[in-house]
């Protein structure tokens, strides 16, 4: 997917990439460079969005329209999601999912859904993809999770971390509550001292605790996974 901020010129007229999310009242373009399409209006000279969804150019980007996304209302089987670990025992933990996760084939642009509403979910530890003796020792209340949902039609929704991208993607120390970071597994930087969690490949505080914290009550947004 080529770039649509190759030089200052285009930036200032195209500041959003092709198949970017875009939200109500997102700046698209210059009204005078570019035609407003469906899912989009006209505001002092800038074409702004109107509607969720996925942002699209056309006749050689002289056209500009957003693709509506429909409303998630319940993940289905093999979807992943991200959630929140609200309680953990010698077998079961249980989950706050908040989102989906969708993936761009053609760029490394992945894209978080937020769910109509937040559903409950159980990860038992047949489906943690690690040997231990309870879950508790490798889940902790409040880690930031990535799972694959492993049924359609259950609730709590049934998930699984078994392989390494899946797991702990943010955590904070058991004993002080600083942020663990990854260092031959996770290591707390004020006690000195090593923990241990199933962790995702993709495990990083700093970019996936922003995302509980912050965008929780947004719809939709785009992150870049580097």
């Amino acid at each position: 997917m080529n770039s649509l901020t190759e030089n200052n010129n285009n930036k200032a007229f195209y500041p959003l990439l092709e198949g970017s999310i875009v939200i109500p009242g997102d700046v698209i373009g210059e009204a005078e460079n570019i035609k407003s399409g469906s899912g989009t209006t006209i505001v002092d000279k800038k074409i702004i969005a109107t509607t969720f969804g996925i942002l699209h150019y056309g006749r050689e980007r002289k056209l500009v329209w957003v693709e509506p996304i429909k409303q998630i209302k319940l993940p289905r089987k093999n979807d992943l999601v991200i959630g929140e670990v609200i309680s953990s025992g010698s077998t079961i933990a249980s989950i706050k999912t908040w989102f989906i996760i969708k993936k761009d084939k053609n760029s490394n642009r992945v894209i978080f859904i937020q769910l109509e509403k937040p559903f409950s979910a159980n990860l038992h530890i047949s489906q943690l993809g690690i040997r231990t003796e309870a879950l508790s020792k490798v889940i902790k209340i409040g880690d930031v999770i990535l799972a694959k949902v492993i049924m359609n039609h259950t609730l709590p929704l049934n998930i699984a971390i078994n392989n390494n991208l899946l797991g702990i993607v943010a955590a904070r120390c058991s004993s002080c509550g600083a942020p663990l970071i990854k260092k031959q597994g996770l290591y707390c930087e004020v006690c000195n001292r090593k923990e241990i969690r199933k962790i995702s490949s993709l495990y990083d505080y700093e970019k996936f605790m922003t995302l509980i914290k912050t965008y929780k009550p947004k719809r939709y947004l785009v992150m870049e996974l580097e």
